[in-house]
C-alpha cells in the first residue's frame, strides 16, 4: 500500500499537511473524511519504491517470523502482533514494511496477499508457506518452521565462510608479501651484487628475469587477466553455459562433494518445508527449480523429474532414473513415499546431509591448512634461497680474496 503526502482542510478551514497510507486517492480521501478533514491536493510518496526494491538482512527477517509465531501461538490477534513488532524491530525499512503489511491485513486481504507484493524481502518459498498456513489453520507451526530453516540457512553460510577465512587470508598474505620481495627487494639486492661483480645463480636469474617481466608487461597481463575474467563471468552466467559449469563444479574433488551435499539439503529441507504446509507437489517443483539449490544444473535435473512425475512416475522412480542423485537419497524417498511419511523422510535427509556438509568442511580446512602452508613455505623457500645463493658466493669471494 503506497503513502501519500497530503494537505486537507479541517473543519475550522485550517491547512492541515501530512501522510497516509491508502491504495488509491480515493481511500485516501474517504480515511482523511473520517478524521473530518477535507483533501485539497495529494502526491504518492517515492518512498514506497524503496520499499519494493530495499534488501533486508536475514536475521531481522528471521527474528520478524520468530516474533509473529510467538504472538500468534498465545492467542494475539494478527494485527495487534504486527504492529507490536514493527515497533520492536531497530530498522526502518523493516518497520515500514510491516506497518504496510498491517494496514494491507486490516482492509481485508490475507497475510500472503499483504506480503505478496515485497518479493524482494521474501521469497517465493517463504510466501508459499504462510500460503498455505493461512489455508491449513497451521500458520504459527509454519512461521516457526520458516524461522528455523533461515536460521539453518544462515549457520550454513556462516560455517563455509569461517571456513574460508584461514585459506584466504593465507592467500592474500603470500601474494602480498611475494609481490614486496620479489618486485622490490630482490631487484635493488640483484643490482648491488652485479655492481660489485657477484655472479647470480640461475634460480635468481629465473625470478629476476621473471619480475622484469611482469613490470615491462604489467598492463598487457592484467588486461588479459581481465579479459579472461570476464569471459568466465559470461560463461558463469548465461543461461546455455551455467549448467554446464555447475556440472563441472559438482566434480571437483573434496568441494564439489561440499556443494553438492549443500545442494541436497536444500533441496530436502524446502521439500521438507512445504510439503508440511500443503504445497501441492507441482508447486514445490516449481519453487525448487527456480533458483533455490544454487546450482542451475541440479535444477534442470529436478525439471526433467518434475517432467516424468507429471508423466505418472513416482518422486522415487523419477530420482532414480536420472541417476544423480545418490541411493541412499533415493531410497529414503521412496521409503516416504510408501509409508505416507514423505516429509519426515526430507527431513532426515536434511539432518544428514547437513552434517556431511559440516564433516566436509571441517575435513577441507584441515587439507587447506597444511596445502596453504606448504604452498607459503615452497614460495618463501625459492625467495630465500634466490636471495641467500648470492649472498654466500659473495661471502665465499671475500673470504677467498683474505
Amino acid at each position: 500500500m503506497p503513502n501519500f503526502k497530503y494537505k486537507a482542510i479541517d473543519r475550522n478551514g485550517n491547512i492541515v499537511k501530512g501522510m497516509l497510507s491508502a491504495f488509491d486517492e480515493r481511500d485516501l480521501e474517504l480515511k482523511l473524511s473520517e478524521k473530518g478533514l477535507i483533501l485539497v491536493q495529494a502526491k504518492r510518496s517515492k518512498d514506497s519504491i524503496f520499499l519494493r526494491f530495499g534488501r533486508i538482512s536475514p536475521k531481522l527477517i528471521i527474528e520478524f517470523y520468530s516474533r509473529l509465531y510467538q504472538a500468534l501461538e498465545i492467542g494475539l490477534p494478527i494485527l495487534s502482533a504486527l504492529y507490536e513488532i514493527a515497533q520492536g524491530l531497530p530498522s526502518k525499512l523493516m518497520k515500514r514494511i510491516i506497518e504496510e503489511i498491517a494496514i494491507a491485513v486490516e482492509a481485508g486481504n490475507s497475510l500472503y496477499d499483504a506480503m505478496v507484493k515485497y518479493t524482494n524481502i521474501f521469497s517465493r518459498l517463504e510466501l508459499n508457506v504462510i500460503k498455505m498456513g493461512e489455508k491449513s489453520g497451521t500458520l504459527p507451526l509454519c512461521l516457526k518452521e520458516l524461522a528455523d530453516f533461515l536460521e539453518w540457512k544462515e549457520e550454513l553460510k556462516s560455517t563455509v565462510k569461517r571456513a574460508m577465512i584461514y585459506p584466504g587470508f593465507v592467500i592474500v598474505m603470500v601474494f602480498a608479501v611475494s609481490f614486496v620481495w620479489i618486485g622490490y627487494v630482490l631487484p635493488n639486492m640483484a643490482k648491488m651484487l652485479l655492481d660489485m661483480g657477484v655472479r647470480l645463480p640461475t634460480i635468481t636469474m629465473i625470478i629476476l628475469n621473471g619480475s622484469m617481466f611482469l613490470k615491462s608487461h604489467f598492463i598487457s597481463i592484467l588486461s588479459v587477466i581481465l579479459f579472461f575474467i570476464v569471459l568466465l563471468l559470461l560463461f558463469i552466467k548465461l543461461p546455455i553455459t551455467k549448467p554446464v559449469f555447475h556440472r563441472y563444479i559438482l566434480r571437483l574433488p573434496i568441494i564439489g562433494n561440499v556443494i553438492f551435499n549443500t545442494c541436497l539439503t536444500r533441496l530436502s529441507n524446502n521439500f521438507a518445508i512445504m510439503y508440511r504446509a500443503g504445497v501441492t507437489i507441482s508447486d514445490i517443483f516449481e519453487i525448487l527449480i527456480d533458483n533455490s539449490l544454487g546450482n542451475r544444473y541440479l535444477e534442470n535435473q529436478l525439471s526433467i523429474a518434475f517432467q516424468k512425475i507429471q508423466a505418472g512416475q513416482s518422486i522415487s522412480e523419477a530420482f532414480e532414473e536420472l541417476g544423480v542423485f545418490p541411493r541412499l537419497f533415493v531410497g529414503a524417498v521412496r521409503n516416504g513415499e510408501v509409508t505416507g511419511t514423505l516429509d519426515e523422510s526430507f527431513r532426515r535427509l536434511k539432518d544428514y546431509y547437513d552434517r556431511e556438509v559440516k564433516n566436509r568442511v571441517e575435513m577441507l580446512v584441515n587439507a587447506l591448512e597444511p596445502i596453504t602452508m606448504l604452498i607459503l613455505g615452497i614460495i618463501f623457500g625459492i625467495v630465500v634461497l634466490s636471495i641467500l645463493f648470492p649472498l654466500y658466493d659473495l661471502i665465499s669471494s671475500i673470504s677467498g680474496k683474505v
